[in-house]
């Protein structure tokens, strides 16, 4: 993966977490909010919690990951 695809994938992931808000991911995935601090620094996500993750946003996994089809709402979108 490029170094420009990670970058662009990490802001994708910040700004969806902005958005959702981190409590609420926190809360609603099950995911710590230590553990979601390093997805956001760059650690890989398991596919398991990617698909937890994109179901909480209404979002494709393919967009969180690689920014391909549309979210399925738009981050700006999500309340």
């Amino acid at each position: 993966m490029s170094q420009a695809h990670e970058l662009a994938r990490l802001k994708r992931l910040k700004e969806y977490v902005k958005k959702l808000g981190h409590q609420q991911v926190v809360q609603q995935s099950g995911i710590s909010s230590a553990q979601l601090y390093r997805y956001l620094q760059g650690t890989p996500i398991p596919h398991e919690r990617l698909v937890r993750l994109a179901q909480l946003g209404n979002v494709s996994t393919d967009w969180l990951l690689h920014g391909e089809s549309q979210a399925l709402l738009r981050v700006d979108e999500i309340v």
